[in-house]
């Protein structure tokens, strides 16, 4: 997600605003032009537009953390004999419980976002692969040199000398 615009009507709210704003737009289904009376009513002028934006901007972001913040408050309720599974499963069961209602296209982005986060973790992966790949390399260069340095001090190149550096530079 790009940074918010500093004259938005996100930017230009409270946390407790946004979070009001987003209960009554997506928990109790007011409409938009109810949610601008309100803005109005708490001095903040803005369109049905603007608030459509920022619905689409921010309300599954903001169902996301929501969902998240319910599922770590029942998790601390449950009794301390759950294993990690139930606790799982229980976490599972308030995700989909906010997520109940979602429209096609509400689904869409999550799964985009879904599947953002497992190229992530894919992209992770392979850079820590690639620096271990690396570390070896240096590794064995670090090897290589120091035989050819010893072989330097022992006097120069003979057949026998010449094949322990192919095999330091791994040529065999």
């Amino acid at each position: 997600m790009s940074k918010v615009r500093s004259d938005s009507v996100w930017a230009r709210l409270k946390p407790e605003q946004r979070d009001q704003l987003m209960v009554d737009l997506l928990e109790k289904g007011s409409s938009l032009a109810e949610a601008r009376q309100m803005m109005g009513s708490q001095g903040i002028r803005t369109s049905e537009a603007a608030l459509s934006n920022l619905l689409s901007r921010h309300g599954l972001p903001w169902r996301l953390e929501r969902a998240r913040e319910r599922a770590e408050e029942s998790a601390a309720s449950l009794p301390a004999d759950w294993d990690a599974r139930k606790r799982r499963g229980f976490a599972q069961r308030e995700f989909e419980l906010a997520f109940s209602e979602l429209s096609a296209a509400e689904v869409v982005a999550m799964r985009r976002l879904d599947l953002e986060e497992r190229k992530l973790r894919l992209t992770e992966r392979e850079v820590g692969l690639k620096e271990r790949r690396i570390a070896l390399l240096e590794s064995a260069a670090a090897s290589a040199k120091s035989k050819l340095e010893s072989i330097k001090k022992k006097g120069g190149l003979t057949a026998d000398t010449l094949k322990q550096i192919e095999e330091a530079a791994g040529l065999l």
